[in-house]
Parts: C-alpha cells; structure tokens; sequence
C-alpha cells in the first residue's frame, strides 16, 4: 500500500509541473461558473415537480421560459469556443507569452477550431454544451504546442531576448509565419478529411467505435454496463462529458427497456430490465459523475487541507443536485492521478451492488423515469420506494469509504506540492536579497503567488494566534562569557515546515502585516529578557531585528515602549538591528526614529557590514553603537586573505568611532580565535550554538553565569 502511495504521489506531482495539464485543469475551473450557472438554468427549467411545469407553462411567463431556452441553447452552440479560448489563454499564460501572443494564440485557435470542426449551428438541447468539445479540446492544445514550437524556433519566447519579446511591429511580423503555417495546416486537414473533425468526422467516428466495442457483450446486460460504466468515467477523468459521447450509443435501447417496464407494470406483467436511465440515475451517479457525493462527505471527513474543504463548501447544494463540475474542476478530481480509482471505483460497486439486490428483488425494478436533478434519497425513493432509499444510503456509504483514503492521499499530495511552491518561494526571495530588490508577491507565477497568498493569509492568523516563536542564538565575550542573544523569528507552518525568516518579513510587508508581526517579536523579547532578569543573572541584553519598511510606520516606537513597560524591560537591554542596506535606505524621517530610539536609550546595530553600502558619513553620525560583520567575509577568515585585511580595516574604522564589533557564522575555534586577533568583540555562531529555544538558551545562560 505505502508503495502504491508512493506511486500516486509521484504520478501526481509529474502532473502538478506538467504545463499542459495545468491550463487545461485551469481551463476547465475558469469555465467552471458557466457550466454550473447553466446547468442550474436547466435544472430550473426541466425541474420535474408539477408546480414548476405550471409556472413555466402560465402564459405570462412562456415568453421567458423560450427566452431562456434559447440563452441555453446559445451557450450550446458556443461552449466548445469557450474551451478553445480558455485552454489557448492558459497555455499562454503558463509559457509566459507576451500579451500580444496571449491575444494572437486564441484567435488562431479558434479559426483552427471553426476550419476543422463542422455543424457548430446545431442547437439539439441534449448536445448542449458540449457539442465540439472534445475537438475543441483537441484542437486547441495541438494548435497550441506548434504555435508555441514555432516561436520558439524564431526566437519569440522568454529567454531568448528581451529585445524579440516586446511588441513591437517587427516581432507581431514574425507572428504571421506561424500563423500562416497553422492555418493552411487545417485546411489541408479539411481537404484530407471531408467531413473535418466534428459531429460527421472524429466524435462520430469515436461514438461508432464505442457501439461496436460495447455491443460485443449486448448478451451480458451487466457486463456490457460495466464497461459502459467505465469508458464514460475514463472520458470524464480527462473532463469530457462521457455521458454525452457514450450515450448516443446506449441511450435509445435503454429508454426502450425503461418503456418495455412501464408497459409491463401497466399490463400486469413483471417488469424485467433492471438497468435502465433511472437505475443509473438513483444509484449510479450519486451526486453526479462519479459519485461526487461520497467525495464532498469524505472531504469533510478526512482533509485538513482548508482550500479543499472550502471548495467542498461551495459544492455542497450543486452537488445535491447532481452538478458536480466544481468538485471535478476544483479539486481538481479531473487530471488528477490520485482520484483515479476511487472515480472509476465507486460507480462501479455502485452498479454491482445496485444491479443484484434488483436481481434478487431487495429493490423494485425501476418503472418511471427519474430526473437527473432530484437530490439523493428523492431519487432513490422515486426508483424504488424506500427501499431504493437504504440501498442509496448504503451506497453512499461503500463510496465515502472508497474515498476516504484517497483523500487523505490528496492532503498528503497537495502538502508536498504546497512545500515544493514555498521552497522556490524560499529561492526567490534569496534571488531577491541577493539583487537588492524587494520581494514583490505580484511578480510571481500563477501558482507560486496563490501559494504566497495562502501564505500571507496563514502568516496573518499565525500572528493573531500566536502561533510563531522566536529563537534565540547566544553570543559570547572574547573571554567566553556570556553576553546576550539575538532572537530569530520562527514559523513552523503545519504544512510547509520552517519558512525561510526573510520570506516571513517580506509576506508580512505585501500583506501589510508587519506592524502586527513586530508587535509580536518586541513582546516575545521583552517577555524572554523579564525572565532572564528573574533568574539573578549577570546584566545581559537581546537584540531583535527591524528592516527600512518598519521605520516607516507611525507606531514602531510606541510598540517598543508598550513592549518594555509590559515586562519591566530598559531600553539598553534591548538591542535594535537593522541591515546595512536599509540603513543606507532610510529616510530622513526614519533616521530621527532612530535618534530617538538611541536617545531612550537603546543600542543600534548595523547588521551585515561590510558588503559595501555602508555611507562612512552615515556612520559618523554616532547614531550606531555596534557593527555586525557581514557572513561573506566571516566564513572565509581563515582561507581568505583578502577577507582578513577587509575585517582588519573594518575593525579599526570602529575603533576609531567607538564601536563594537560583532562576528557572526562562527563555527570553530580557529575561526574565533582569528577573528579574536583581528580585534572583533563579540561572536556568534554554531561554535557556541545554533539558535534554540528560549528554556534552552536560559539554560545556557545559567550555566555561563555559574562559571564566572
């Protein structure tokens, strides 16, 4: 079982970076709310109850019931445009084409589309939206792939210049030899195959080959269902309508065995035909294609994940009713490897189980026909009294129980996916500090910024909930006494694991958060240094760290006060960093910030020196009292000649200016010993200890206090 896990996640996450199919899964949710806006039109306008037959059927409200009969059947003739369009657009979207071509792709598609595709103008009401789907599906990402193939051929993609990815007049130009290509492509297709790929071409070839295969087992009425059963859930799985390509095939000789029963109940005779549209509809598609029911029920069960319980949450009343296409395309169950079984599975038990308590007369053999909206146990009681209703009852049950493992899978799925977003989160925001340049959530890829999103929104309930905590890395005197710490903020998200902490800060900035995460940080130090303060020890101070952004806004002195007058703090036990590349940054607003943080009495940091922004006039302002070595220079002492002189040279300029030097990544005794001749005050590193939690690291400081 582990290994087949295993399998499934594999299998999903090649799916989850597979270009393709992620735009035709966001192809298939972007038209997601016209799918179920006009499905719940027709289910308003087919409702089977009396009442609503009455009220469309009022002369007052005819005019409006033909008005939205042919909104529905426009929708019809378009639908299969609508694929072409959003599955074009989210290819682009997904190779990063620029806008010019994000506007040419879907045209050309649709011309590709309308060449090889013939009888778009038919309106038959059960072709409805999906007359030309599957070739427009087709089309579309086939069209797709060679536009995009010969772009790249020409240079137009991203990467091969920046010059040929503007739209300019000469790079629209190159655009019209593929065009040209494509296009006379489909028409040779059309010379080739006279009848093109619609109703009269492919789809009707692809439904001729369904009959001929199903009806090889025509003397087997429950292994030829079976496997009806199944070829319509594989077209499904890939988000074809299999109901619409398989029933043409079935469809008239089941209504005629539904008929042979009416007449039978009628006649007194005893109805024989146990598999039969309501049969399907009762206690096959319990909660539509397969059997979306028992996977809202074993979502609300089984996953933690809270953006799969909010789809469910919304899906909830269409489900009731037998549209499912927002669990299918929201999930997605469509594409995804991990519903595979369960999705052919439970339809299939469905129709074992069902097909032989009817045999074996537990349930009447259906009589009347059961509309396909009637919410489940209505259904079931329509098809076969109550009983019908505890066989639905049962049914349902056996297909929760199908699916609950397999939605425990897609949790576990979609947390390794999750993790795998926030880890080039993670990269990103290094690629960012390397450049200098903030990190902006909305310069992400689609999937990267809804990953950031849910980050921003996880970071902002973690602050209310208090759900971070800070550790601390102690730092010791060149006599080896203990003098302090800095508190490191960490988050351990229940899903990603430890988030990088300048990732942290920079979700905290793009959600306009940091004032409350700062709030928290002060708080949590100024709590730790009471504590250290009860204990007898030896003075000791903590630093914590605030960046260009939190000197921008109003409160950030006011939070520090309310923090130390909270716990009894002073000012001079706290220390303050802030970067080297926001001290040069900053305002002269922030600056007098800083002048009065150093008046009440707080020692001022300037972490990172010695990467070469540092304005020496800056510094002579006296408002800093500690220089924090950059790491660059620090790791490499001992190897690095260069570095050696660097550190001596920034060592003797804080003489000059009274101030004390601190060497961070200090991982061995060669290290600090070199770092102690170059004339540095403090260290800090893995030689002493990696960051812990605050019980371990008063610990450390009780120690240290009973050696002196």
């Amino acid at each position: 079982m582990q290994s087949f896990k295993t399998f499934l996640l594999d299998i999903t996450a090649y799916v989850e970076e597979n270009h393709t199919a992620r735009a035709v899964r966001r192809a298939f949710l972007l038209l997601t709310p016209f799918i179920v806006f006009f499905s719940f039109l027709r289910a308003l306008l087919y409702f089977p109850l009396s009442a609503f037959r009455a009220f469309w059927e009022s002369p007052s409200v005819v005019p409006l019931f033909g008005g939205l009969v042919a909104l529905d059947g426009i929708y019809g003739d378009f639908f299969a445009y609508m694929v072409v369009i959003a599955v074009a657009g989210c290819l682009a979207r997904e190779w990063e084409l620029p806008a010019y071509q994000a506007i040419i792709l879907p045209i050309l598609d649709c011309i590709c589309f309308q060449i090889v595709y013939v009888g778009i103008g038919n309106t038959d009401s059960h072709a409805y939206v999906q007359a030309g789907f599957l070739t427009a599906l087709v089309v579309s990402v086939g069209i797709s792939h060679l536009y995009y193939f010969l772009l790249e051929k020409l240079g137009l993609v991203r990467g091969q210049g920046d010059a040929l990815f503007r739209p300019t007049a000469h790079n629209i130009a190159f655009s019209v030899l593929p065009v040209t290509l494509l296009v006379l492509g489909c028409v040779l297709v059309r010379q080739f195959l006279p009848d093109g790929l619609g109703p009269k071409g492919f789809e009707t070839e692809l439904r001729q080959w369904a009959a001929g295969f199903l009806f090889q087992f025509q003397d087997h009425s429950l292994l030829l269902h079976s496997v009806f059963r199944a070829f319509t859930q594989l077209l499904w799985f890939f988000g074809i309508n299999g109901s619409y390509i398989v029933q043409s095939v079935l469809g008239a000789t089941m209504a005629t065995l539904l008929d042979e029963n009416m007449i039978a109940s009628i006649t007194d005779g005893t109805p024989m035909n146990i598999i039969t549209p309501p049969f399907n509809t009762a206690y096959m598609r319990v909660g539509g294609a397969g059997a979306s029911l028992a996977l809202l029920l074993a979502i609300f069960l089984r996953s933690q994940n809270k953006n799969i319980r909010a789809v469910g949450k919304i899906a909830m009343l269409p489900v009731c009713v037998n549209i499912n296409e927002i669990l299918l395309f929201g999930i997605p169950v469509v594409c995804n490897p991990v519903f595979f079984v369960p999705f052919l599975l439970a339809p299939f038990a469905n129709l074992q189980i069902a097909y032989w308590a009817t045999h074996f007369g537990l349930v009447p053999v259906t009589i009347r026909e059961v509309s396909w909206n009637l919410p489940v146990f209505f259904s079931g009681y329509a098809a076969g009294g109550w009983n019908g209703v505890l066989l639905q009852t049962l049914l349902l049950l056996l297909d929760v129980a199908i699916y609950l493992p397999f939605v425990s899978m897609y949790d576990a799925a979609r947390r390794q996916r999750f993790s795998v977003l926030v880890r080039r989160l993670e990269a990103r925001c290094r690629e960012c500090e390397d450049a200098l340049r903030p990190f902006d959530i909305h310069e992400l890829k689609d999937e990267e910024r809804l990953a950031a999103m849910s980050l921003v929104r996880d970071l902002r309930a973690a602050i209310q909930k208090r759900e971070l905590c800070m550790a601390y890395q102690p730092q010791y005197s060149v006599a080896g006494a203990f003098v302090g710490g800095e508190a490191l903020l960490r988050w351990n998200h229940p899903e990603a694991g430890f988030i990088y902490p300048p990732l942290i800060i920079a979700l905290a900035k793009n959600g306009k958060n940091l004032p409350d995460l700062e709030r928290f940080i002060f708080f949590s130090v100024g709590e730790s240094i009471a504590v250290l303060k009860k204990e007898n020890l030896p003075p000791v101070k903590i630093s914590l760290n605030i960046t260009g952004d939190s000197l921008q806004y109003a409160e950030l002195e006011d939070s520090i006060e309310a923090a130390m007058d909270a716990f009894g703090v002073k000012p001079e036990e706290v220390w303050i960093e802030l970067t080297e590349q926001d001290a040069v940054a900053s305002t002269s607003e922030a600056a007098e910030k800083l002048v009065r943080l150093k008046a009440k009495g707080h020692r001022l940091l300037i972490d990172d020196f010695g990467m070469g922004h540092t304005s020496i006039a800056y510094l002579n302002t006296n408002l800093f009292d500690v220089v924090k070595l950059d790491g660059a220079i620090t790791r490499d002492v001992l190897e690095n000649v260069n570095s050696q002189k660097i550190i001596a040279s920034l060592v003797s300029l804080s003489r000059t200016m009274n101030l004390t030097v601190v060497a961070e990544f200090v991982d061995n005794v060669p290290q600090r010993d070199k770092l102690a001749e170059l004339g540095c005050d403090i260290f800090q590193g893995y030689l002493y200890s990696r960051p812990v939690d605050f019980e371990t690291f008063l610990g450390m400081a009780k120690g240290s206090a009973g050696k002196q």
